[in-house]
């Protein structure tokens, strides 16, 4: 039986036209970079890393958005700790 990762290979090759190395290096980049991008994103949050360095590394754009749900967030929960 084929496993379902080797069915989704198996169709990129065909919509890409692609032979799996390529597609597999493709994968393994854009995971990396997911990986990395959500590593620096929680070190920010938690604290472990200052905005600056998280600027440095991401970004504007991708920190900007972080403070922004977790603004929306706080204001969310300020919200709902108000009905109490």
């Amino acid at each position: 039986m084929q496993s379902a990762i080797a069915k989704e290979l198996q169709e990129l090759r065909k919509y890409l036209g692609q032979g799996e190395p390529q597609i597999l290096a493709e994968a393994l980049r854009l995971g990396i970079r997911q990986l990395w991008t959500q590593t620096i994103l929680d070190h920010y949050a938690g604290g472990k890393i200052s905005r600056r360095k998280a600027r440095s590394l991401l970004g504007n754009e991708l920190v900007e958005r972080l403070d922004e749900e977790r603004r929306f967030v706080l204001k969310d929960v300020r919200w709902g700790l108000a009905d109490e």
